[in-house]
C-alpha cells in the first residue's frame, strides 16, 4: 500500500495507473519463487503459494526455466563450453542465441548467463524429465485429472528430490 502511494504521490487511486507496477511486481516474485525453488530453498514458497494461489505462474515460470537449463546442459553435453566471465559469455552467446528464442523474442544474454549458475545443479536426464514432467503437470491441470496446487507442489517436491543428483 505504501508503494501504490508513492507512486501515486498524492494524485486519486487509479486502478490503471497501478495495474502495471502490481503486475511487475508479481512477475518478480514469481521470478523470485521459481529461482528458490531451483536452488533448493523451496520450504518457504509453499506457504507463499497457499496464500496467493499462484500455482500456474509458478508452473509457467518453471517450464520455461527448465527448458532454458535444459538446453544449456544439452549444449555443454555437445562439448560446448560456456565462460563463468560474463564477458566472454556475451560472446559465445551470440553464437547460440537462436536456440533460446522464445515467440521470436531472444532473450538477453545476462538472463541466460545467470542460469549457468543453476544448471550446474541438475543432470541432463533430470532436466529432461523435469521439463517433461512441467508438461505432463501442465496438461493434467488443463485436463482436469488433478488440482493446479497438488501439480504443482509435486513438480516443486520433485525438483527438489533431484538437485545435485546424477
Amino acid at each position: 500500500v505504501e508503494k501504490i502511494k508513492i507512486f501515486l504521490n498524492g494524485e486519486k487511486f487509479d486502478l490503471k495507473k497501478i495495474k502495471n507496477i502490481i503486475s511487475l511486481e508479481k512477475e518478480y516474485k514469481i521470478y523470485e519463487i521459481t529461482r528458490e525453488i531451483l536452488s533448493d530453498k523451496a520450504n518457504k514458497i509453499l506457504s507463499y503459494l497457499e496464500q496467493t494461489k499462484e500455482y500456474m505462474g509458478v508452473l509457467y515460470s518453471l517450464y520455461s526455466e527448465l527448458e532454458i537449463l535444459y538446453k544449456i546442459k544439452m549444449m555443454k553435453n555437445d562439448g560446448k563450453k560456456f565462460s563463468s566471465n560474463y564477458n566472454t559469455f556475451k560472446t559465445q552467446f551470440e553464437k547460440v542465441k537462436e536456440a533460446f528464442k522464445v515467440n521470436n523474442r531472444i532473450p538477453n544474454s545476462y538472463v541466460i548467463f545467470k542460469k549457468l549458475e543453476l544448471e550446474k545443479n541438475y543432470s541432463l536426464k533430470n532436466l529432461k524429465n523435469l521439463v517433461y514432467r512441467s508438461w505432463e503437470i501442465e496438461n493434467n491441470i488443463k485436463m482436469g485429472k488433478i488440482e493446479m496446487n497438488t501439480g504443482v507442489e509435486k513438480l516443486i517436491m520433485e525438483i527438489s528430490s533431484l538437485y545435485q543428483k546424477s
